[in-house]
This record gives C-alpha cells, structure tokens and sequence, in this order.
C-alpha cells in the first residue's frame, strides 16, 4: 500500500504548527511556523524519493529474474552436454565412465536387473547434475545481481 503523502492534510499541518508555536517556550511563532515548514518540506522530499526508489524497484526484479533465468538455462545446457558426452564418447575410457560402468557391473552381480541399475545410475548423474548447476548458478550470479543492484 502506498503511504498517505507527509504533510498532504492542511488542517493537521496547521493544528501541529499551534500546537509547537505555543509549547515552545521562548521562540516565536514564526520561529516554530518556519521551522515545521521546513520539516514538512524535508519529509515531502524524502516521501518523493522513497516514491521514486520503489517505481525503480519493479524493473529491477525483472532484469534480475530475466537474468537468472538465462544463466540458469545456459548453465543446464553446458551441464547436460558435459553428462551427455561423457556417457556416449566409449573410447574416452575415462575414469567416471568406467567407474559408472563397474558400479552397474557390481549392481548386476549382486541380482539387480541390468536395467534398473542403469536407471539408478542414471537418477544419480542428474542429481549430481542438479546440484552443479545451482551451485554454479549461485556463483555466477551473486556478482551478476550486485552489478545490476549497484547501478
């Protein structure tokens, strides 16, 4: 909700203005009336500028969202294509792959179905995948959100 205007009602301004022009001992009134017209005056441009801060706001969020989202996106795509290659290339014969291909042998010889390991196998690379893109999302974006936060 947007806060009611500081210093917008007449009849309250000029009842606070009578009420300080007559405690405040030993100041005139145009004394105490100058100087509640200056923090009425203050207040009203603090209230412009919270106005203005919070009109600045809803774009703000939005480029913010915007870009998580794409380096998110970008981020999965890079993780995906690293699983999917790792998992085609057969002559690489690196140490993951031939790592997930003895835990399944292991599976296997221990009575699970061929299948159903692979499935296992399979639910823990996406896991793990998960778990690398938001971390890498989180990395990347905290300076990404300070630089658009600091403009």
């Amino acid at each position: 909700t947007t806060p009611r205007q500081p210093g917008s009602s007449p009849g309250l301004a000029a009842s606070l203005m009578d009420d300080a022009a007559s405690s405040v001992g030993g100041y005139s009134v145009e004394y105490a009336t100058t100087k509640l017209r200056n923090l009425v005056e203050a207040q009203q441009q603090a209230y412009a500028k919270l106005q203005a801060l919070a009109h600045e706001e809803g774009p703000l969020k939005e480029r913010l969202r915007v870009l998580h989202s794409e380096l998110h996106e970008r981020i999965q795509r890079e993780e995906t294509s690293r699983v999917v290659s790792m998992l085609q290339d057969a002559d690489s014969g690196s140490a993951s792959q031939k790592d997930l291909v003895q835990r399944v042998r292991d599976m296997v010889a221990e009575g699970q179905d061929p299948e159903s390991a692979q499935q296992m196998i399979v639910e823990e690379l996406v896991m793990q995948s998960q778990d690398e893109v938001r971390r890498r999302v989180v990395e990347n974006f905290g300076p990404m959100r300070l630089e658009v936060e600091g403009e």
